[in-house]
């Protein structure tokens, strides 16, 4: 749960940082690394919810 709270906080860092940009070649860093993190995001999300699952069934 800690890495999700760190990846969602690392997520509006960058949308902070995409907004306020200006240069072509930082706006396509940001870009770059909020894909990622969104990538990131949805793994943690699905280990969550597989350990979850697996929780329940015990």
């Amino acid at each position: 749960m800690e890495s999700m709270r760190s990846t969602r906080s690392a997520l509006s860092r960058a949308y902070d940082g995409f907004n306020r940009a200006w240069d072509d070649e930082l706006i396509e860093s940001y870009v770059y690394e909020i894909n990622a993190l969104q990538h990131r995001y949805a793994y943690l999300l699905r280990q969550a919810r597989r350990l979850e699952g697996a929780e329940t069934c015990r």
